[in-house]
């Protein structure tokens, strides 16, 4: 039998690009970083005298929570019928420049994604969160979750 060749392992002679050719690549312009992997969240206004970054996230959290809390018309969830603990999930972006976009919700009635949408369309605009010392834009999910008392 004959035997099968092996490439050799010797350099293929070609022309390596010299350290100081290569160029970074350029950054990803709209990257958007969940707030579990920020370095710096976006400040809700009021929270912005927390040093650490985790209590500015959880800062950042409990006034998201809050305000959703305050201002989401859970009376609705009796209004459309529905029964029991009901779970609307909300997930949005606070852009690089502080503003809120990308809302995306998800209900058990449209006119509870409706309302949700109208409540995160009310939030205040932020200082963006800073990832490598430059603004980003920070993706946020928060399910919230209410009883029906028929």
């Amino acid at each position: 039998e004959k035997e099968s060749e092996v490439a050799t392992t010797e350099p293929i002679d070609q022309e390596f690009a010299e350290p100081e050719e290569i160029i970074d690549a350029p950054e990803e312009e709209d990257i958007e970083v969940p707030i579990n992997f920020i370095e710096m969240p976006p400040l809700f206004p009021g929270c912005e005298s927390f040093e650490d970054s985790e209590k500015q996230k959880a800062c950042f959290s409990d006034n998201i929570r809050s305000f959703i809390q305050k201002e989401f018309d859970t009376g609705l969830g009796e209004e459309y019928g529905l029964t029991g603990i009901n779970t609307v999930q909300i997930r949005f972006v606070v852009s690089k420049d502080g503003h809120i976009e990308k809302i995306q919700t998800r209900a058990p009635h449209p006119g509870l994604e409706a309302e949700a949408l109208r409540v995160v369309n009310m939030l205040p605009e932020m200082k963006p969160g800073i990832q490598n010392g430059k603004p980003v834009a920070v993706s946020y999910t928060i399910p919230l979750r209410f009883k029906v008392q028929n």
